[in-house]
């Protein structure tokens, strides 16, 4: 159970930073995460073994590099992850009818994201860190609020490894469809502050700039 508090802690301070400090620390921000995604689609088809994370870990690294020296890569991906977290929170509104095929949504939701993330990119660092991590940030804490009390039935017996990657993909898909609304909800608010804070950075950095010239 232990390994899940701090698993959590973790995301949501990285969440914390992302959202706060994401367009001054966007290099940094963009290879973790590239290397995260990278390793978390590799365990998902390979499965949960040490073959699937160490192709994962390979991989990852060779996508964060990519990330940090294409700077037009890292800003799609960056679009990417942050269009399929909120195709995410869009698919727990669809009619049961229509979901079969979220997927497609969260498809072009994602490809959109990274498109108009190329177009706007200055603006869209702001917007993709300060909404990527505001959904790290409201995930942890409604997770914690709505489950503190019943952490132990998401302990797997085969270890913490185990426990931290199907607590992941829990939270990244069962859950988030279930507590859309709460999650939504905690995600705005922690956004607009998050976005607010990044754009008063960046005038007082520019203010700052323009006195020393």
């Amino acid at each position: 159970m232990l390994s899940i508090v701090i698993y959590l802690l973790i995301s949501i301070l990285f969440g914390i930073i992302i959202c706060f400090k994401g367009k001054q620390l966007y290099f940094p921000i963009i290879m973790v995460e590239a290397f995260l995604a990278t390793e978390l689609i590799s365990m998902f088809y390979l499965g949960f073994t040490v073959k699937g994370l160490l192709i994962g870990t390979v991989l990852g690294i060779i996508m964060a590099v990519l990330a940090r020296f294409v700077y037009k890569l890292g800003i799609f991906m960056c679009g990417v992850i942050a269009g399929a977290l909120v195709s995410r929170l869009i698919t727990g509104v669809l009619p049961q009818a229509l979901a079969d095929y979220s997927w497609i949504l969260v498809v072009l939701v994602a490809l959109a994201g990274g498109i108009c993330a190329v177009h706007w990119s200055d603006l869209f660092i702001s917007i993709s860190t300060a909404s990527n991590g505001a959904v790290k940030i409201s995930t942890g804490v409604c997770f914690l609020a709505f489950h503190f009390t019943q952490l132990d039935q998401f302990v797997y017996a085969d270890g913490a490894f185990s426990t931290i990657t199907h607590l992941s993909e829990f939270l990244r898909t069962d859950f988030i469809t279930q507590n859309w609304l709460a999650i939504t909800v905690v995600s705005v608010i922690i956004f607009v502050m998050g976005f607010l804070s990044q754009q008063h950075q960046s005038v007082n950095g520019g203010r700052k700039s323009h006195k020393k010239t």
